[in-house]
């Protein structure tokens, strides 16, 4: 085809402002949730809103961000990255401008969606990009270069958003935490416009049809690496995909609404969690599941590709991956987020003390996350569950002795569990990234990598949202005793997810890949990842 250039992954510089797009597109939106929650009793104070106000400011952000990875992502694979992501900066510009000029919390709020919107679309190009542009053992260093970022982003968010609340009036200065991401998101929009590829499109012989159901696995499709995806995909200056790109708008839209549902009676009643407010959504959750599981079906009958795609929930990999990658997101945000409120409303807490406190773990985090690679060259897959376990464990001390210090001792207990946490942050990260994403076929790069998102993000609104009501509760004041239960909840996620790190198809290590697949992996995905986790070291 005239004008087309192979999607193998490219050098030079392209190459490099493309990773360095996503990489300053990624900090702009993590500093965004690494400050706001130092800003929340400024923004309480200044707007009002009560307990059921700081939960749904917190909690709308990873809502909408989940809401528009997967579509996102599937558009991305059709017509290209640099589009969708130069859409999703625009969505996030224009939603984080409006918070700064917000008049009162319902347009906050309403703007933090928007903005949450954005920023699944640009993170749905930036995996998807990953994934695209490198392989192997340089897919796993350009993903720990992300979790890097991330790690950055955290220890200089809550450090501006703590110098600005320290020397300016509390009604402006949450203002202007806000608006500090905003800069960095305008400086990625020319890095992305010069680096990431343009529009996709099919390329002559191949038998998948943008639109279409892949095959079955075991086709010569499934299971291809990024670099022989040229076989079905390149990259056009022109033209148009032949097929319509499926959204499966209803299926996103259903499972978001299972977790708002799952969410509401906690933000409506404010008094975190009872017996009525987890019986209560049951019988509607449980006909909500069944409606979804009955669209799918009709979906992909059309011929259309499903939210959850065939390829990938039939993957036990990649089912096992997501519901670890779920957990353990939910419980790391949702413990940042409580432990944050909580002690910016300690006696004489200063919110540049505050985050100095959170420094060392941010830096803990950068370090572990630039050593992953070697970790995982090391131990393989069970650096993944050795992380999880520390991560559970220093939460369940962290739980166990909030609610018998207070003042400086719970400070100090903060700061030491803060690193250890940071370091086990990095290394679970990038190979669980790596381990998970592995099991998705080529041609469903980008649909993998929203999808491993989607479910991040979801697990988060519905447990940050718990964990702050549990600790605030109906009068808004937390304290030792229910800081301690907060964090408990915490322990459980990561718990849960240290048990499913567990799994047999999540444990395969180099040399087992030569065998016959099984839990879904082909021979050519083991070999891809054989290759990632014996070279890094």
């Amino acid at each position: 085809m005239p004008g087309t250039r192979s999607s193998r992954p490219r050098r030079g510089a392209s190459t490099r402002a493309a990773l360095a797009a996503c990489l300053l597109a990624g900090f702009a939106t993590l500093f965004d949730s690494a400050a706001i929650a130092y800003a929340t009793p400024a923004v309480s104070a200044s707007l009002g809103g009560g307990t059921a106000g700081v939960q749904a400011l917190l909690a709308s952000f990873s809502l909408t961000f989940g809401l528009g990875l997967v579509p996102a992502g599937r558009l991305g694979d059709a017509y290209g990255r640099r589009a969708l992501f130069a859409i999703g900066l625009g969505i996030f510009l224009v939603g984080g401008i409006v918070t700064v000029l917000a008049p009162g919390i319902g347009v906050l709020i309403a703007a933090r969606l928007l903005q949450g919107l954005g920023a699944g679309v640009i993170s749905a190009q930036v995996l998807g990009a990953i994934q695209d542009l490198f392989i192997g053992p340089a897919r796993l260093r350009a993903l720990g270069l992300y979790t890097g970022v991330g790690a950055l982003a955290a220890l200089v968010g809550p450090l501006g958003a703590g110098a600005v609340l320290a020397g300016i009036e509390a009604d402006l200065a949450w203002r202007i935490v806000l608006l500090l991401p905003l800069p960095f998101a305008a400086v990625a929009v020319r890095l992305g416009l010069r680096g990431l590829p343009g529009r996709v499109a099919t390329e002559p012989g191949s038998s998948l049809m943008l639109g279409e159901v892949p095959p079955a696995e075991g086709s010569s499709i499934v299971g291809t690496s990024t670099a022989s995806s040229s076989r079905h995909r390149a990259i056009v200056a022109k033209g148009r995909p032949r097929r319509r790109t499926p959204l499966d708008l209803p299926g996103i839209v259903l499972l978001c609404g299972l977790v708002v549902l799952l969410m509401a009676p906690v933000l409506r009643t404010g008094t975190g969690v009872g017996i009525a407010s987890v019986l209560a959504p049951l019988g509607a959750g449980a006909a909500g599941i069944v409606l979804l599981i009955v669209w799918e079906l009709v979906y992909q009958r059309g011929g259309r590709l499903p939210l959850f795609a065939r390829d990938l929930v039939r993957s036990r990999g990649f089912v096992a991956g997501n519901l670890a990658a779920m957990l353990w997101f939910g419980s790391t945000l949702s413990l940042s987020s409580v432990l944050t409120i909580h002690l910016l409303t300690l006696p004489g807490a200063h919110p540049l003390l505050i985050a100095l406190l959170f420094a060392p773990g941010a830096l803990a985090r950068l370090v572990a996350s630039l050593l992953s690679a070697r970790v995982h060259g090391a131990l393989g897959p069970w650096a993944i569950v050795v992380g999880l376990a520390l991560q559970t464990a220093l939460l369940t001390t962290l739980a166990l002795l909030a609610p018998r210090v207070d003042g400086q001792s719970l400070l100090v207990l903060a700061a030491v569990a803060l690193v250890g946490l940071g370091f086990a942050g990095g290394v679970i990260e990038p190979p669980l990234r790596v381990v998970t994403l592995s099991f998705a076929p080529a041609h469903l790069h980008g649909v993998a990598a929203s999808f491993l998102q989607l479910t991040q993000r979801l697990s988060a609104t519905y447990l940050v949202a718990l964990t702050t009501g549990i600790l605030l509760g109906a009068a808004g004041a937390g304290s030792e005793a229910s800081l301690g239960i907060a964090v408990a909840t915490c322990a459980i996620a990561a718990g849960a997810a240290t048990l499913v790190g567990l799994d047999r198809s999540l444990r395969r290590t180099t040399g087992q890949g030569r065998s016959a697949p099984v839990s879904g992996i082909s021979a050519e995905r083991a070999r891809t990842l054989e290759a990632s986790t014996a070279t890094v070291s």
